[in-house]
């Protein structure tokens, strides 16, 4: 017989619907977010980091790219295999 100690676990959520965006700006109203971004995307902070990420997204879309799962990649081979053992 083990002693272990109880571990209490307690489940929690979170809804998230908007976040992120500074008190001055209603995400609710269109202007005001496209206002936002409009002066986001002229800051070279922004652009600079966008230009980072870019190789970063390029390596990981190439992976996700890599094999197609539904592809039939044997097309043609009728052989049943139901007989051999593994």
């Amino acid at each position: 017989e083990a002693n272990t100690e109880r571990l209490v676990v307690k489940n929690t959520s979170m809804r998230h619907v908007e976040g992120g965006w500074p008190k001055d700006v209603d995400f609710t109203e269109p202007t005001d977010v496209n206002r936002f971004r409009k002066k986001a995307e002229k800051d070279e902070d922004y652009k600079s980091a966008v230009k980072a990420l870019g190789p970063i997204i390029e390596r990981c879309m190439k992976q996700n790219t890599t094999i197609d799962i539904y592809e039939d990649y044997f097309e043609g081979d009728d052989s049943d295999h139901s007989g051999e053992p593994p």
